[in-house]
């Protein structure tokens, strides 16, 4: 998680590297072990959660855009868990962001 900023301080792309980089130590994690991602938000572009990563090295991995309104954090949590635990991947990352 990282501190909320106005959007005329921060933009997403920089907000999220705080989050992943966290999120990714917090887990003992390095990136390169991640074979998806699940990146929600609402109000962004149609690639923003690529743009996202691109802030921590995107490495050719699939990259899901989601949006389910108020529930869009979850879903992507809900969707990268159903990956691992459906043996597509071994590990997978969630991200939500907003930008209002």
């Amino acid at each position: 998680m990282s501190r909320f900023h106005k959007p005329e301080t921060k933009v997403y792309n920089e907000v999220s590297k705080v989050a992943m980089t966290r999120a990714l130590a917090d887990a003992g994690v390095p990136y390169e072990e991640v074979k998806r991602a699940f990146i929600g938000y609402i109000f962004g572009d149609s690639c923003s959660g690529q743009r996202a990563l691109y802030e921590i090295g995107m490495t050719g991995i699939p990259v899901i855009n989601l949006t389910n309104n108020g529930a869009t954090g979850a879903t992507a949590v809900f969707m990268a868990a159903r990956a691992v635990r459906g043996g597509t991947v071994d590990c997978a990352l969630a991200l939500g962001f907003e930008q209002m």
